[in-house]
């Protein structure tokens, strides 16, 4: 997208890496987050309040760094973003359903549901939606979740096929053995 945008693609990649950091640090569902406020025995939401003092001031100090490298954008070319989203749009996967998980994943959170079982939840009204809206198999549903989607060979859709095409578990399989390895080697030390 930052390529569509005509954008600097080391600045983008800082603000989704710096999105990320601030994601992972207030939500309910990030693991550091629930084990940190476990560790401590505090309520999760009290340790979220708590973390506000000192990411969203960072957050916010980010928001305008990146504001002021995003440099003039009023003259920019759009084409590329109206190719990718036609592109995307004849993917067949956007709907106005497709919200629903989030939906659920908020809720869920608002109403401060465990986390294991807002996760699961998510997933499963994401599965849901995914068979009624495609109708694949048990085995397919497998396979979007090992193997990550694929769009149909008869679709054009250019660089979106590339986006929805990156690999599912199987594709993150070497980061997950690393994670493994450090954790059993740290349980023996």
């Amino acid at each position: 997208m930052s390529n569509a945008f005509d954008a600097n693609v080391a600045i983008a990649a800082g603000a989704v890496v710096s999105g990320a950091f601030f994601g992972d640090k207030m939500s309910p569902l990030s693991d550091t987050c629930t084990i940190a406020s476990s560790v401590v025995g505090i309520d999760l939401f009290e340790h979220i309040r708590n973390m506000m003092y000192t990411t969203v001031p960072a957050w916010i100090l980010t928001v305008i760094l990146f504001w002021m490298f995003s440099g003039q954008t009023a003259g920019s070319d759009l084409s590329q973003v109206t190719i990718l989203q036609g592109q995307l749009i004849d993917s067949g996967l956007v709907h106005n359903y497709a919200v629903l998980p989030f939906v659920v994943l908020v809720g869920l959170a608002v109403f401060r549901v465990n986390a294991i079982y807002t996760i699961i939840c998510t997933i499963a009204v994401a599965l849901i939606i995914t068979y009624i809206h495609s109708s694949p198999s048990f085995g397919q549903l497998g396979g979007y979740l090992f193997a990550g989607y694929a769009p149909a060979e008869s679709l054009e859709l250019g660089e979106v096929g590339g986006m929805l095409s990156r690999g599912g578990v199987q594709s993150m399989f070497f980061t997950q053995a690393i994670v493994i390895l450090a954790l059993s080697l740290g349980g023996l030390l």
